[in-house]
């Protein structure tokens, strides 16, 4: 009766690391297999002018990342464009985002393209697919004579 006790205490404790080693495999194996399918996930650099392609044929959106009192000066001159500056960018993307699909074109724009450059970062982490950011910023929109209001 001992032995019977002493052989299912080690049992249990051979099943309880078995599972245990088995979900730690398991998750490994999930990571793993997220990380190769967000392989193909990556930020595409615009110019002005693929972006205004975009935009005219109504395939994506605009994010222009720059903070209010940045956009008293100067602001693109295009329909679909939403404001979410970098400094409360996560909180307010989630609130603003969900009437569009992760599969939505995301223009992400600031002024030189460094902050547009963090911000599509950001959504590159939350699984985001076709993310675009405008290289050179409004600085380059406009050096290319593209519509601004000032």
């Amino acid at each position: 009766m001992i032995y019977t006790k002493i052989n299912l205490f080690f049992l249990s404790k051979k099943v309880v690391f078995f599972l245990i080693t088995f979900l730690i495999l398991g998750m490994q194996f999930a990571k793993a297999q997220k990380s190769e399918e967000n392989k193909h996930l990556k930020i595409t650099q615009l110019t002005p002018q693929q972006a205004m392609q975009l935009l005219e044929n109504k395939d994506a959106i605009m994010i222009d990342v720059r903070e209010i009192e940045e956009l008293k000066i100067i602001s693109y001159d295009v329909d679909t464009i939403i404001n979410i500056p970098l400094s409360n960018f996560e909180m307010e993307f989630e609130r603003q985002s969900k009437s569009f699909s992760k599969n939505k074109r995301l223009i992400i724009v600031c002024r030189s393209g460094r902050r547009s450059q963090k911000a599509a970062q950001i959504l590159l982490a939350k699984e985001y697919s076709q993310i675009y950011n405008l290289k050179g910023g409004i600085i380059e929109w406009e050096r290319q004579k593209m519509k601004v209001k000032k």
